[in-house]
C-alpha cells in the first residue's frame, strides 16, 4: 500500500499498516505496510503513555478535525497549530504528519499510534495536537 489515498479511505484500525504519512496540504495519506520506525523517546512514552499513544479512533477523529477546520476540500493549505513557545508548530513543521503503529502494554498486546513531525524528530504529545489551528497561517485555495 504505497500510494496516496484520500483521508476518507484510510483505515487507522488496520494493524497490517505500520505507518501513515498525512500530507496536510491536501490531506491525502500514504500508507506503509513495512517501514522504519524513527527512534522513539522511551522515557517519555513509558512514563507518560497516555500523553503519546493514540487509539485508531482518536487518530481518525483528530485528523478529520484538522481536515475540516483547515478548509475541508481545498486544493492546498499551509497547516499549523496554535500554542506557546516550543509547543507552537510553525512554517512547514506539520507539512506531513507521521503516524506510527507501535506495540505498547497499555493496549494489552495491541498496537498504539504515535505522531511525529515531518522530520520524524519530534514526538508530539496529545495536548499539543489538541491545540487550535492558526487561522492566519492556514492558506486555502478552493
Amino acid at each position: 500500500m504505497n500510494n496516496w489515498i484520500p483521508l476518507s479511505e484510510v483505515d487507522f484500525a488496520n494493524e497490517d499498516i505500520s505507518s501513515y504519512h498525512v500530507d496536510t496540504r491536501d490531506f491525502h495519506v500514504n500508507c506503509h505496510i513495512d517501514g522504519e520506525v524513527p527512534p522513539i523517546d522511551l522515557f517519555k512514552t513509558r512514563k507518560y503513555p497516555d500523553n503519546y499513544f493514540f487509539t485508531p479512533d482518536e487518530i481518525k477523529t483528530l485528523i478529520e478535525r484538522y481536515f475540516k477546520e483547515s478548509g475541508g476540500e481545498a486544493e492546498w493549505r499551509m497547516f499549523a497549530l496554535d500554542g506557546a513557545g516550543r509547543f507552537r508548530t510553525i512554517n512547514w513543521q506539520l507539512k506531513y504528519i507521521r503516524i506510527y503503529r507501535l506495540p505498547h502494554r497499555m493496549y494489552k498486546g495491541k498496537m498504539g499510534l504515535v505522531i511525529y513531525n515531518k522530520q520524524e524528530k519530534f514526538l508530539f504529545p496529545k495536548d499539543i495536537l489538541a491545540s487550535d489551528l492558526i487561522g492566519e497561517e492556514i492558506l486555502c485555495t478552493h
